[in-house]
């Protein structure tokens, strides 16, 4: 099943920080979504965080593996750790892990010449700019806890949020 929020398009300053959040809440096994809806409760079999932006209006989402019978277990445990980043703010070493783990995705991205070719054309057709991806890291390295803790508040609320899963009848 997937959870996804509708957030604004790659340009929008927000976005940074709504990437950064997907990384600490669902990006590896040290993640805030592995560990307690994976590894502590036991309810899932895949768990992650993600955003989607292609240049419009994008998402940030959530996705699981889940049996049936465990949904709804799933689904509120999931939502329950949003609900988390919204009432209390994220610890400096979390944030400056989830940082740090971006900006390394970012840049392995870069390491061949057509990485650092697909790097600049993509900065070009989303957002017509040949030094967004530099100004777009940059603004991740930021970020602070208040940061992470508006844009929760913010985008990712009950009206802003669609479920989507497939499941037997």
């Amino acid at each position: 099943f997937h959870i996804a929020w509708h957030v604004p398009e790659l340009r929008h300053p927000d976005v940074p920080m709504l990437d950064v959040l997907a990384v600490l809440l669902g990006s590896g096994r040290s993640s805030r979504l592995f560990q307690e809806v994976r590894e502590k409760q036991g309810v899932v079999h895949y768990v992650d965080a993600w955003t989607y932006n292609p240049g419009s209006a994008g998402l940030f989402g959530l996705s699981a593996v889940v049996d049936a019978d465990k949904f709804e277990k799933a689904r509120d445990a999931m939502l329950a750790e949003v609900e988390k980043l919204k009432t209390a703010p994220v610890a400096a070493a979390e944030l400056s892990k989830a940082v740090k783990q971006f900006i390394s995705a970012t840049l392995s991205t870069r390491k061949t010449m057509q990485g650092q070719a697909a790097d600049l054309g993509g900065s070009w057709l989303a957002a017509g700019d040949l030094n967004f991806s530099e100004r777009y890291l940059a603004a991740v390295k930021r970020i602070t806890p208040a940061d992470l803790q508006r844009v929760a508040r913010q985008y990712l609320t009950r009206e802003n949020r669609t479920l989507y899963a497939l499941l037997p009848s």
